[in-house]
């Protein structure tokens, strides 16, 4: 039996706080965090208990792309 997940992917202007809002908000445990040398978030995975977040902080190359929703830049979403 296959199983199915989709996972949202969002450009956030500044990850290391958006992490720290969804963990003490929504009590979100990090799966995995690739932080690059000058500090900027290049990738992470929050976990939910049944969902999974995966972020990043927008860069040049990012910036623009992707869907704006309030406060979040929504990316693309991949489906497994």
């Amino acid at each position: 039996m296959a199983t199915h997940a989709l996972f949202a992917y969002t450009h956030v202007k500044n990850a290391g706080k958006a992490i720290a809002f969804h963990r003490s908000v929504f009590g979100a445990t990090d799966k995995f965090r690739l932080v690059e040398p000058g500090g900027r978030v290049g990738h992470a995975k929050l976990d939910f208990g049944a969902a999974t977040l995966m972020l990043l902080t927008s860069s040049p190359s990012t910036a623009g792309k992707g869907l704006r929703c309030l406060h979040h830049q929504w990316s693309c979403c991949t489906c497994m």
